[in-house]
């Protein structure tokens, strides 16, 4: 998979947040949004 400039995590068609990969990893909106990124990294 390829990462580009900036990343958006949906749920259920809800846009839970966009921003630059390292920032979602630092620091994710919400638990979703963290969980999702370490379920895409494993």
């Amino acid at each position: 998979m390829t990462m580009g400039d900036r990343v958006a995590v949906m749920r259920r068609r809800i846009l839970q947040q966009v921003d630059t990969p390292p920032n979602l990893c630092n620091s994710p909106a919400n638990v979703f949004a963290n969980a999702d990124l370490l379920a895409i990294g494993s």
